[in-house]
């Protein structure tokens, strides 16, 4: 009886609710899980490859890039833009947002909003040289 009294004490000590150290542990063990399953993923695609490449020599043994390797290498310097500014006018309103406005604060919000802007503009010129490079592409292919 004792030991049920103190093992239900233990548990509901914070009243049931998820404390930073339990996040902590679910999202390492989400991270651990999902590196488990990419790594599976690129073993079972090598595999096919050497398997393919032993069929036929002239497939080659280059390796496809990983799909988050491949966005990363697209998108990288936009998310970084995006997220070093956002980072900047989190740091400019929490740290000076009640005070008086200070040079800091004026530089910190004119860089976090020139790199969110900048990012957003990268993203979309990509974006549209990429849909200028596929029309192009249809265009050739249909004439051919």
């Amino acid at each position: 009886m004792a030991l049920s009294k103190s093992v239900s004490a233990y548990a509901n000590r914070d009243g049931g609710r998820m404390t930073v150290g339990n996040w902590v542990i679910a999202v390492v063990g989400l991270i651990g899980v999902a590196a488990n399953l990419m790594i599976a993923d690129l073993q079972r695609r090598q595999m096919r490859q050497i398997e393919a490449a032993r069929r036929d020599p002239s497939i080659g043994l280059a390796p496809p890039l990983h799909p988050v390797r491949l966005f990363l290498r697209r998108h990288g310097w936009p998310l970084w833009d995006l997220g070093f500014g956002i980072y900047l006018l989190s740091k400019a309103f929490l740290q000076y947002g009640s005070g008086p406005i200070t040079r800091d604060f004026v530089v910190l919000v004119a860089v976090g909003f020139t790199l969110i802007a900048f990012g957003a503009m990268f993203w979309l010129f990509t974006y549209l040289f990429d849909r200028v490079l596929y029309i192009l592409e249809k265009m050739t292919k249909s004439r051919q």
